[in-house]
């Protein structure tokens, strides 16, 4: 028995990300961090990375966005440590993004580490 498509099922729409949006997470992840230094190389992976998420046309902040940044990473030939920096940051604004969400919005994509980050010493 061949099943029947339903044309009036409705899809779960996904949110288009807004710089506000992650703006208020960069902020988030940046006030989280202790050391200027931990602050200023995330700021700049967490700019680099919204820059290059607003110049490609995306739908939502999901795992797939974040493996094609992975990707266009090692297209630039950067070294393995930097991208691993780089996707660090990401994974902590996307960590943000996703708790100061009320509904999953941001794709379905539940970041990898659920954990609370350590406390400040």
């Amino acid at each position: 028995m061949a099943k029947s498509s339903n044309p009036k099922r409705k899809k779960a729409q996904k949110t288009v990300l807004k710089l506000p949006d992650l703006e208020q997470s960069k902020s988030a992840v940046l006030n989280s961090l202790v050391s200027a230094s931990s602050q200023r190389s995330y700021d700049h992976a967490i700019r680099e990375f919204i820059e290059w998420y607003c110049s490609e046309p995306r739908l939502a902040f999901n795992k797939t966005v974040v493996t094609r940044y992975r990707i266009a990473l090692e297209q630039k030939h950067y070294s393995p440590s930097t991208i691993n920096l780089r996707l660090a940051a990401v994974r902590r604004l996307a960590y943000e993004a996703s708790d100061s969400a009320t509904e999953p919005r941001f794709g379905g994509w539940n970041p990898p580490c659920q954990r609370s980050p350590p406390p400040r010493s």
